[in-house]
C-alpha cells in the first residue's frame, strides 16, 4: 500500500470514528476496519489505540487483549510511539483495577518511550496520571511531586487543558487534608480555564469535587447544584464510571440531611455501578457508606459486616485512606455498643494511618473517641490531652481560612503596635525637657480620667449584672408558664368529658371488662400526668410509660383501632436519661385525632428513640393524610397549639440546659410515602450509674 492510499485511510477511520461515536457505538466501525485492514503497519496500531481508548473505561478485559496486540505490534514493527500508547493504557486499565503501584510502573515505562520521540504533551499526562495514582495509594507527597512536574511541563507547552487538570488534583489533596479554603481556590481556578477553553468533561469533574467540598462544609444547597451540573454532564456522554462517582456523592448528601432511606437508594445503585466496572476501590467506599447507614439505624451487627468487607477489599488494594476509614467505622461502632477494648484497638490503628498521611479528619475523629475511651477508664490525663488535640484537629478542619486571616491581622496590629511603641518613646525623650510643673498636672490629670473611667466602667457592670439578672427572672417566669399552658393542653377538661362519656357508653353496652381496662388504663394515664407535671426532668422510663398508657388508652376506645411500635436505641439507659415530661404526647394526639381521619385500616404509629452525637432524637411517624392535607383542610388563621406551645418550650429549655432542642415536622410525601414524621431533639439529662 503506498503512502497516499495509508493517509486516505487514516482520514476515512477517523472521519468514521467520529460517526459512529455520535451514535455511541464505535465498536462496529473499529472492528470493521481492523478487518479489512490486517497489514502490519502504524496504521493499524494506531486504529488498535484508538479502540482501546474508546473502551477502556467500560471494558477492561477487552482493552487489556486490544493492548497486547497493540504492544506486540509495535514491537514487530519498532514503532515506538505504538509502545508508549500500550504502557499508558495499561497503567489507565490498572487505575481503574485499583492496581495502582502497578499503574506507576505502567506510566512512567511510557514517560521513558515518549521522551525517546519528544512527546511532551504525552509525557505531562503520564506525570499526572503517576500523580493520581499515588493519591489513590494515599501518599500525597509524592503526588504533588509528579502534579508539579506536570503542571511544569504543561506551562512550557501552553497547554491549558493539561493545567486545568492539575489544579484539580492538587485541589483534591487540599480536600482530604481538610484545607478547604485552597481546595476551593484552586477548584475555581480550574473551573475558569476549563469554561474559557469549554472543556465539558472537565468542568464535570471540578463540579464534582466543589459538591463534595461544600457538602463537607454543610452548605447543601451549593454541593447539591454543582452535583447537579456535574450528572447533567455525564448522562449527555453516558460515561457509566463517573456516573458512580457522582451517585455516591449524592448519596452522601442525603445521608447527611438525615435521609437515610434516600442515601441508600443512591449507595446501592453506585454499588452495581462499581461491580460492573470492577472498581474495588469503589465498591469498598459504598460497603462502607451502607455500613454507616445501618450503624445509624442502630443496626451494629450489619454494619460491623459491611465495615469489614470494605476493609478487606482496601488492604487488598493497599488503600491505606480506605484501610483507615474502615478501621475507624469500626472503632465508632464498638464504641457505642461499650465495647471500649476493641474501640481503643481500631482507634490507634486508624489514628497511625491519619497520622502518616497528616489526614485532618481522621486525626480528629481519632482524638475525640480516645478522649472518651480513656475517661471511661479513669486515664484522666490522657482524656484531657486527646480531647485538646480534639479541639485543635476540630478548629483547624472548619476554621483554615479564617486561622490565615487571624494571623494577618495580628502581624498588622503586632506591626502597628510596634511603630506606635516607637513614637511614644521619641514622644517621652521630647517630653524629658519640660518642667515639673507640667509633669504634675499631666499626672492629676491623668488620676482624674483614671477615676471617672473606672467609675463609668463600675456603672456599666452593674447595669450589665441587673440586666442579665432580670432576663434570667423572666426567662424562668416564662418556662413556668409555658409548662402550665403545656399541662392544660395535655390533660384538658376536654378530654377528661370525652373520655369519661365513652366510659359511659361501654358501660351502658354491658360490656364490663372492656368498662374495666377502660378506667384502670384512663386513671392510670391520669395519675402519670399530674405525678410528672411536677417535675421539670423525669426518667425516660416514666415518660415512656405514659406514652405507651396513652397510646394504649385511645386503642381501647376507638372503633378503628391502629398498631403503634415504640423502639429506643439499645444504647440509651432509659433509667439513666432525664427529660422534660409530656413532649412527645401532643404529636401522638395529632396523629391519632387528625392524621387517621380519613383512613379506615392498617394504622400505624412508630417512635423511635436515637442517641447520636450527643443528641437525644425522638421521630414520631404516622401513614395517616400528611401534615400537608391536614393544613389545606384546617381553617386559615387556625395553628396547631401543641406545636406552638412545645416549641416555645424547647427554646427556653435550650437555653436553660445548654443542650439542643430543635422540632420539625415533615410531610413523608417527599420521601415517596404516605403520613407525617415529627422529629425532636430532647434536651437532657444523663445520670451517672451507681
Amino acid at each position: 500500500m503506498n503512502t497516499h492510499h495509508k493517509y486516505f485511510l487514516l482520514l476515512f477511520f477517523l472521519f468514521a470514528i467520529n460517526a459512529f461515536a455520535q451514535k455511541k457505538d464505535p465498536t462496529k466501525i473499529l472492528d470493521s476496519l481492523l478487518l479489512h485492514h490486517p497489514q502490519k503497519d502504524t496504521t493499524r496500531v494506531k486504529m488498535l489505540s484508538t479502540y482501546v481508548q474508546k473502551i477502556y473505561y467500560r471494558d477492561t478485559r477487552k482493552a487489556d487483549s486490544l493492548i497486547k496486540e497493540v504492544e506486540k505490534l509495535s514491537q514487530e514493527i519498532n514503532y515506538t510511539k505504538g509502545k508508549a500508547d500500550a504502557n499508558y493504557y495499561r497503567g489507565e486499565v490498572q487505575v481503574i483495577k485499583s492496581d495502582y503501584s502497578a499503574s506507576v510502573g505502567s506510566f512512567k515505562k511510557a514517560i521513558e518511550l515518549y521522551e525517546k520521540i519528544g512527546r511532551k504533551p504525552f509525557i505531562a499526562n503520564c506525570l499526572n496520571r503517576i500523580g493520581a495514582s499515588y493519591y489513590h495509594q494515599g501518599n500525597f507527597s509524592e503526588a504533588l511531586e509528579f502534579y508539579n512536574k506536570s503542571a511544569s511541563m504543561c506551562k512550557e507547552i501552553n497547554n491549558l487543558k493539561g493545567a486545568s487538570i492539575i489544579l484539580n488534583n492538587i485541589a483534591n489533596i487540599y480536600a482530604d487534608q481538610g484545607k478547604y479554603f485552597e481546595a476551593i481556590k484552586n477548584y475555581n481556578e480550574s473551573k475558569e480555564i476549563k469554561q474559557k477553553i469549554n472543556y465539558r468533561l472537565g468542568l464535570a469533574k471540578t463540579h464534582t469535587n466543589l459538591g463534595s467540598i461544600y457538602g463537607a462544609l454543610k452548605d447543601f444547597p451549593q454541593a447539591l447544584e454543582n452535583l447537579n451540573r456535574a450528572l447533567n454532564i455525564y448522562d449527555s456522554i453516558e460515561n457509566n464510571t463517573k456516573t458512580s462517582v457522582l451517585l455516591l456523592s449524592i448519596g452522601v448528601i442525603h445521608s447527611e440531611q438525615k435521609q437515610v432511606d434516600s442515601a441508600l437508594v443512591y449507595y446501592e445503585k453506585a454499588l452495581k455501578f462499581y461491580k460492573k466496572l470492577d472498581d474495588q476501590r469503589g465498591i469498598a467506599d459504598c460497603l462502607g457508606k451502607i455500613g454507616n447507614i445501618y450503624a445509624n439505624q442502630s443496626k451494629k451487627e450489619k454494619s460491623l459486616d459491611f465495615f469489614f468487607k470494605s476493609l478487606e477489599i482496601s488492604k487488598k488494594i493497599n488503600d491505606e485512606r480506605g484501610i483507615a476509614m474502615s478501621y475507624l467505622n469500626i472503632a465508632q461502632v464498638y464504641y457505642f455498643v461499650k465495647k471500649y477494648k476493641k474501640a481503643l484497638e481500631y482507634t490507634l490503628k486508624t489514628k497511625e494511618i491519619a497520622d502518616k498521611l497528616n489526614i485532618l479528619k481522621f486525626q480528629k475523629e481519632t482524638s475525640g473517641i480516645l478522649s472518651a475511651i480513656y475517661e471511661y477508664q479513669g486515664k484522666y490525663e490522657k482524656s484531657l490531652a486527646t480531647y485538646k488535640k480534639f479541639k485543635t484537629f476540630n478548629d483547624s478542619l472548619l476554621s483554615k481560612d479564617a486561622n490565615k486571616k487571624i494571623i494577618k491581622l495580628e502581624y498588622e496590629y503586632k506591626y502597628k503596635q510596634e511603630l506606635a511603641s516607637a513614637n511614644q518613646r521619641e514622644l517621652r525623650l521630647t517630653q524629658e525637657v519640660k518642667t515639673t510643673n507640667q509633669d504634675l498636672e499631666k499626672s492629676q490629670r491623668n488620676l482624674l480620667l483614671g477615676v471617672i473611667a473606672f467609675l463609668l466602667v463600675t456603672l456599666v457592670l452593674a447595669a450589665i449584672i441587673f440586666f442579665l439578672r432580670l432576663r434570667h427572672v423572666k426567662a424562668k417566669n416564662a418556662n413556668i408558664l409555658t409548662e402550665q399552658k403545656l399541662l392544660r393542653s395535655q390533660m384538658t377538661p376536654h378530654f377528661i368529658f370525652n373520655a369519661l362519656s365513652v366510659l359511659q357508653g361501654i358501660i351502658l353496652n354491658k360490656e364490663q371488662k372492656k368498662s374495666l381496662l377502660y378506667l384502670s388504663k384512663f386513671s392510670k394515664l391520669l395519675r402519670i400526668t399530674l405525678e410528672n407535671s411536677r417535675d421539670k426532668l423525669v426518667s425516660l422510663n416514666q415518660e415512656l410509660i405514659a406514652v405507651e398508657n396513652y397510646l394504649a388508652l385511645h386503642n381501647i376506645e376507638s372503633n378503628q383501632a391502629y398498631d403503634y411500635s415504640i423502639v429506643v436505641d439499645e444504647v440509651i439507659d432509659k433509667s439513666l436519661f432525664e427529660i422534660p415530661p409530656m413532649l412527645i404526647q401532643p404529636f401522638i394526639e395529632n396523629a391519632i385525632e387528625h392524621g387517621f381521619n380519613k383512613l379506615s385500616e392498617d394504622r400505624n404509629i412508630d417512635i423511635v428513640l436515637n442517641y447520636t452525637d450527643e443528641e437525644l432524637v425522638c421521630t414520631i411517624t404516622d401513614n395517616g393524610i400528611g401534615i400537608d392535607s391536614q393544613k389545606e383542610k384546617s381553617e386559615k388563621h387556625k395553628k396547631s397549639l401543641a406545636t406552638i406551645i412545645t416549641s416555645e418550650r424547647l427554646r427556653i429549655l435550650s437555653e436553660d440546659s445548654k443542650t439542643k432542642g430543635k422540632l420539625m415536622i415533615e410531610d413523608r410525601q417527599k420521601y415517596n410515602s404516605q403520613g407525617t414524621i415529627v422529629t425532636l431533639i430532647i434536651p437532657h439529662k444523663i445520670q451517672k450509674a451507681l
